[in-house]
């Protein structure tokens, strides 16, 4: 857990304790982490549109606890975590778009540890559910700009004024795509369903669909998808207990 509230943008940067530029982190914000379409920030997204969407499930039979993933959480066994009343339901996010080289997810099938016995658990899916967000990216502009990038690469002076007024206008682009709702979709599965995979690949995810091992939603579908998953598992836990 965090138990770090968010920051809001407007922290100043200090000197022997006293603010020298107001603003300053909304400054680093937008110097740092307007590349949306970059791999890793799109990860980050991609966990915080499912973390905003778990706020969609009907309370108070679900509960998200927000004191701790106010902020996100680095080296956890779970991404997320939600509560059907007082059973817990923990979540895994990974994500890709079109323009990645490989169309495969990794699905974290690792090790455990045993704080109790102090030892190593055998590798497993620990998570409950797995939601595998998509983001559908222009390739298009992705290729252009990466051929104009290779082509800059080894001497920048060669790039023109009208390659680089392009290249900004396709990179502008990508990134306002990212932010498009309708652009993202999400693979939603039970942990039974990775049966030890260490990796799984968008076509395996859309066969899985069409066979009802797995469901697909857009942004807006994925607190019922959740809901229906979670009251699932819910009742397989009930049956194991009998």
């Amino acid at each position: 857990m965090n138990l770090l509230d968010p920051l809001t943008g407007t922290e100043a940067l200090t000197q022997s304790g006293r603010p020298i530029e107001p603003g300053f982190l909304t400054a680093f914000w937008g110097w740092g982490f307007s590349a949306l379409d970059n791999p890793l920030l799109r990860g980050y997204l991609a966990e915080f549109l499912v973390y905003r969407a778990l706020f969609n499930m009907p309370s108070p039979d679900f509960q998200v606890p927000t004191s701790h993933f106010s902020t996100k959480m680095e080296g956890d066994v779970h991404d997320l975590v939600f509560f059907m009343n007082d059973e817990k339901f923990t979540i895994q996010v990974k994500s890709k778009d079109s323009y990645s080289k490989s169309q495969v997810f990794d699905t974290s099938f690792a090790e455990g540890f045993d704080c109790v016995s102090n030892s190593p658990l055998p590798a497993e899916h620990w998570s409950d559910f797995y939601i595998f967000a998509y983001l559908a990216l222009d390739n298009k502009k992705c290729q252009e700009n990466e051929r104009l990038h290779d082509k800059w690469n080894p001497n920048p002076s060669r790039a023109l004024p009208m390659e680089k007024a392009r290249f900004k206008l396709n990179k502008q682009a990508l990134v306002k795509s990212v932010l498009e709702l309708d652009n993202w979709s999400f693979y939603i599965l039970d942990r039974a369903q990775l049966r030890g995979q260490k990796s799984i690949n968008l076509n395996k995810l859309r066969s899985k669909v069409n066979k009802g091992e797995a469901v697909w939603v857009q942004h807006g579908g994925i607190a019922d998808a959740l809901v229906d998953f979670a009251l699932e598992r819910h009742a397989k836990r009930c049956d194991e207990m009998l």
